[in-house]
């Protein structure tokens, strides 16, 4: 080593080392070098800003990784459009995966389940009329006590749909519905799996996120729109919820053979005697164009 620092003096301190190592100092005692080293200020600065940089970049690595996994898998077809809901339950979030068969009367539905939820329009809209419309499925207007018919995508396997809502007295937000559309179904199942399918999908997917829902009552028969061969399901959901007074959900598929093939699709709380006589009337002006 040099007997001293170049223009220092006997003063002492930190100069850089005088071996030559980069980024080290060593400490003169005013007399001779000490064996007394550390790194330069700036160097450990440097080091300590490049580990909390690291450290930043990981944690963010980790939150946006968490993001993308709950996105995936909290729900396939969430219609961000829509601001409320078309059917006498849900908690508007978000809905599921692919379809499986209905379940037998009695027992609680599983979840989730993943069924189609997005598929674009593809007929002119409808004319203003007394008529609420999905595709040539139509049935006439519900009493001025619902909502005036809009365009909407909530339904399973559907398009070119409208529906009428008319929100309950209740804690938590709920409706009754009414809704006709156009079928979208891949594999066209026919009668009662058609039916059955999109039972399925409404009792796991996001129309009744917010109770736990058992199928009570589950009934499938033949029938026809004028001269239209459909099939039609009736069905009672039950389930207890702290901030509903309702018990349950009167449900109604009907799938008609039209063409394109078409649906209509009530619910309805099943203490509502006044509303089902509506529906029960609006299930009996069904009318295929």
């Amino acid at each position: 080593m040099s007997a001293g620092p170049p223009g220092a003096g006997p003063q002492p301190g930190w100069y850089p080392d005088p071996d030559g190592t980069p980024g080290r100092l060593r400490y003169y005692d005013g007399r001779a070098w000490t064996a007394n080293v550390r790194r330069a200020t700036g160097q450990r600065r440097g080091r300590l800003a490049a580990m909390i940089t690291g450290g930043v970049i990981v944690v963010l690595i980790i939150v946006v990784g968490v993001v993308v996994l709950t996105r995936q898998t909290s729900g396939a077809f969430t219609d961000a459009a829509l601001p409320s809901s078309s059917v006498s339950g849900w908690d508007d979030s978000s809905p599921t995966e692919a379809p499986s068969s209905a379940e037998p009367s009695g027992t609680p539905s599983a979840r989730p389940v993943a069924c189609d939820l997005t598929t674009p329009n593809q007929l002119p809209d409808p004319p203003s009329d007394d008529r609420v419309h999905g595709g040539p499925l139509t049935f006439k207007r519900l009493p001025v006590s619902w909502r005036s018919p809009v365009a909407t995508r909530r339904f399973p396997y559907s398009r070119d749909a409208q529906v009428q809502t008319q929100r309950m007295r209740e804690e938590l937000g709920w409706e009754a519905s009414a809704q006709v559309g156009v079928l979208t179904f891949e594999d066209d199942p026919k009668g009662e799996e058609a039916t059955s399918r999109l039972l399925q999908c409404l009792v796991t997917s996001d129309f009744y996120t917010s109770v736990d829902v058992t199928i009570a009552k589950n009934e499938t028969k033949p029938t026809k729109i004028g001269s239209t061969p459909a099939t039609r399901l009736d069905a009672l959901l039950t389930f207890s919820h702290p901030q509903l007074k309702t018990k349950g959900s009167l449900i109604r598929i009907i799938v008609v053979d039209s063409d394109p093939r078409t649906y209509y699709f009530h619910a309805v709380p099943m203490e509502r005697e006044d509303l089902i006589a509506e529906l029960d009337a609006a299930t009996d002006s069904l009318a295929v164009s």
